[in-house]
This record gives structure tokens, sequence and C-alpha cells, in this order.
């Protein structure tokens, strides 16, 4: 009996990928601080709108930022959805402090409630958790 393997290969995707050359990098010795947030906003805002806002703020230190979880119902108005996202901060040279976060996370938070990418209202962070 032979095995048989299966593969969709997306050309469009890959043809974008070409001429770029791979960048690799050492390996972090110091621990990050990640950070989760959850937001209150309209069903219609899409995760890649939030990405891009916060990827756009250029943190040096931002390494990931990542979704988590939506979540519709008990607490949450109609038409609106809290969605949950980490960030991870981390430096090659030092560790990082809580208060250089604080910094940055106020920084994304502020772009984001106030709605500079487009005008959408009606954003309101429900919560910060703490590093972990």
């Amino acid at each position: 009996m032979n095995d048989v393997c299966l593969a969709e290969i997306r050309f469009e995707e890959l043809t974008a990928l070409e001429g770029r050359v791979p960048q690799l990098q050492g390996l972090l010795h110091f621990p990050p601080v990640n950070r989760d947030l959850s937001l209150v906003l309209a069903d219609e805002v899409a995760w890649e709108k939030i990405e891009g806002v916060i990827w756009a703020q250029q943190l040096a230190d931002m390494r990931k930022l990542e979704f988590v979880d939506i979540y519709r119902g008990k607490g949450v108005a109609a038409g609106k959805k809290s969605l949950t996202l980490t960030m991870e901060f981390r430096r090659a040279e030092e560790t990082l402090t809580h208060e250089k976060v604080d910094e940055y996370q106020g920084s994304d938070t502020g772009c984001i409630e106030e709605g500079v990418w487009g005008g959408v209202a009606g954003l309101k962070k429900i919560s910060e958790i703490r590093s972990q």
C-alpha cells in the first residue's frame, strides 16, 4: 500500500516573497515582558485593523503581537465585542523595566482609543493585565 500526501500551494503568496533575503538574529538572553490588553469595540472592526495600528507605532522593543480571543455576550453591549490581544516586549542587550513597557502600552491603547486609524469611534479599554 502506498502513502498519499496532499498539499495546497498558494503561488500568489509565494511570488510576493520573491527577492526577499531571510534575516537571521541571535537568540535573546533577556526575559520578555508580556502584556495582555482587552478592548471593547464595534463588531465591524477587524483584527487586522487593530494589528496594523499597533505595528505602525514602530515600538523598537515589541517582538510579538498576537490575537488571543473575542468575547460577545454578558457585559458587552449588542453590536460590540471584547477583543483580547497579547504583546511581547524584549531587548537583546538588557532586561526591560515595567515602567518602559507601561510607556509603550500607553502609546498603543491611546492610539487605538482615539480612533486615529480611520475615525472608528466607540473604543473603550476595559482591562490591562500586568506582565505575567
